[in-house]
């Protein structure tokens, strides 16, 4: 903002120009004009860092009754008369000041870039590339930070490509590639964001390029929330990735994901499940992949009991390409173990573990069928008797059973280990 120095000067300059012989002379009106969607600055000789206000200097003509009417103060001092501040935007009708929504002020960024790559792989030609990319991109936010925040860009690549073996169209080594991305976080900073994102990239971008052209499409969401205590997280999300290619065509991936995470008093419980699902239109390949688990802690007496369950499933069916044909394969992987512990008060001389598993796992292919079965279960126990002597002795139990096509088949197996250790007190203690 401009210094009063130079304000006065102003304003002398705007009364000699302005006053006639017996005219009354003007009065300077001087007043800043502020965005309304900005809170007003202070007034100072300096403007505050970082705030753009713009300036505006009003002349009027004040005369008759307009004079009389600031004050006899203000007529004795010769101050310019106030400025009436701007009237505040108006009410709706339970009283309050309507939202205004708009995009805040937009940062930008560009990138202009020219690699040359010179390529040669076992087996074919050498290859001379030319990539030529641009990129702009911008961010900012809808309302208030907290609220939602925004960022979009977009790109162009041109390839020139130049091989040992002449093309037949000279237009075939040219190409041109239109790229972006763009993401939508809802509530960033709360116990629910919300997030969305998209990308359209080449393959010639990377820095990892090995000389395969591909374009990639990806798009995904997520949703978070998070209880008022902080003892509870769930989340879930979906990813999906498109790769197009004139070698291998299409291939699609998508992805789904949730999780959850609790905590109620000395229990703990986490899950989470997967599924994924991949295709290839041109050759009609599928695999699909489905995941879960389950994890429960407890712990009690001030951790003198303790207990750690573990549950976990995994599907597999693939469908790939074998001699022109398509081979259906699918496995089922079932496993579960718990551990636990218990000792009766700090620094007993008992100590009691023990735990279980078991394990399935069942196979279908083009070869036959086939399941496999085991289960094993042990405890141990471990006694102090003296600050020389310790006796400890654990039981293993593991009951195993198969089948395939030839037939069933199963083993069995126990074990019961006993000890004892005597450990020596030297007769002089170490200094």
């Amino acid at each position: 903002m401009p210094s009063r120095a130079v304000l006065a000067s102003l304003a002398s300059l705007a009364t000699a120009a302005s006053c006639g012989a017996g005219a009354q002379p003007p009065s300077l009106r001087l007043s800043t004009t502020l965005d309304e969607s900005r809170p007003a600055a202070p007034v100072a000789d300096d403007p505050v860092p970082g705030t753009a206000t713009p300036f505006v200097l009003r002349l009027a003509r004040t005369v008759g009754e307009d004079a009389a009417t600031q004050g006899p103060d203000a007529a004795e001092a010769g101050e310019a008369p106030a400025v009436a501040p701007p009237a505040p935007p108006a009410a709706g009708d339970d009283g309050k000041s309507p939202v205004r929504w708009g995009l805040a002020p937009v940062r930008w960024r560009g990138l202009l870039s020219t690699d040359v790559r010179y390529l040669k792989n076992e087996g074919q030609s050498r290859r001379l590339q030319f990539v030529d990319s641009t990129n702009l991109d911008a961010s900012s936010y809808i309302w208030q930070p907290w609220f939602a925040q925004v960022s979009a860009g977009a790109g162009l690549l041109v390839s020139r490509e130049r091989s040992d073996v002449p093309s037949v169209d000279r237009s075939s080594g040219r190409s041109a590639v239109l790229t972006g991305n763009g993401t939508l976080s809802v509530f960033p900073a709360s116990r629910f964001p919300f997030l969305a994102s998209f990308n359209a990239s080449d393959s010639r971008l990377s820095d990892q390029y090995l000389g395969q052209d591909y374009s990639q499409r990806r798009w995904g969401v997520r949703q978070g929330y998070r209880n008022e205590p902080g003892d509870a997280n769930y989340s879930a999300s979906y990813d999906a990735s498109t790769l197009t290619s004139s070698t291998f065509g299409r291939d699609t991936v998508g992805v789904l994901n949730a999780n959850l995470n609790r905590r109620y008093g000395a229990h703990t419980l986490d899950a989470g499940a997967n599924h994924t699902r991949n295709t290839r239109g041109s050759s009609g390949e599928l695999s699909n992949f489905l995941r879960g688990f389950a994890r429960h802690n407890v712990s009690l007496q001030e951790g003198l009991l303790s207990a750690d369950t573990t549950v976990s499933y995994a599907e597999s069916d693939l469908r790939l390409s074998s001699n022109g044909s398509l081979v259906q394969s699918k496995t089922d992987i079932l496993q579960a173990n718990t551990f636990a512990s218990w000792r009766p008060e700090q620094d007993h001389p008992l100590y009691l573990t023990g735990g279980a598993r078991f394990f399935q796992n069942a196979a279908t292919g083009f070869t036959g069928a086939a399941e496999a079965r085991s289960a094993t279960a042990f405890a141990s126990a471990l006694y102090n008797a003296t600050r020389r002597l310790t006796l400890s002795g654990s039981e293993t139990a593991t009951p195993a059973s198969s089948r395939t096509s030839s037939g069933p088949g199963g083993t069995s197996g126990k074990t019961y280990s006993p000890r004892a250790s005597l450990y020596p007190i030297p007769l002089t203690q170490p200094s």
